[in-house]
């Protein structure tokens, strides 16, 4: 786990998302070594990160899982946040700043 990975993102609209994206059913996922911006609000962003050499995919609500894991050790008391965590699966989520304009497979 790694708080302030990258650009910040605003607190309010990444626990949104994050919340929305624990209800979620289905499969979150990217092909081999790269990245798919799974929620965007705002300038803030959700991102999943295939760190294999397949393609992977995992249920949604695990990876929100490893979000509220960057939620609850980097977001505390702050207007603004980022992080990243990296699973045993081959995944990392990531937290931060996201332009919802751009193609979701822009990396964070």
């Amino acid at each position: 786990l790694k708080c302030a990975a990258m650009a910040m993102g605003n607190m309010v609209d990444i626990r949104r998302n994050s919340e929305i994206l624990g209800t979620l059913p289905g499969k979150c996922g990217a092909p081999p070594k790269s990245c798919r911006r799974m929620m965007c609000e705002q300038t803030s962003a959700l991102y999943f990160c295939n760190e294999l050499d397949t393609p992977l995919e995992v249920d949604c609500r695990h990876v929100a899982e490893f979000i509220e894991q960057i939620w609850v050790n980097c977001c505390m008391h702050q207007l603004t946040t980022s992080g990243v965590t990296r699973s045993k699966e081959g995944f990392s989520a990531w937290l931060g700043y996201g332009n919802c304009n751009h193609s979701p497979n822009v990396p964070p």
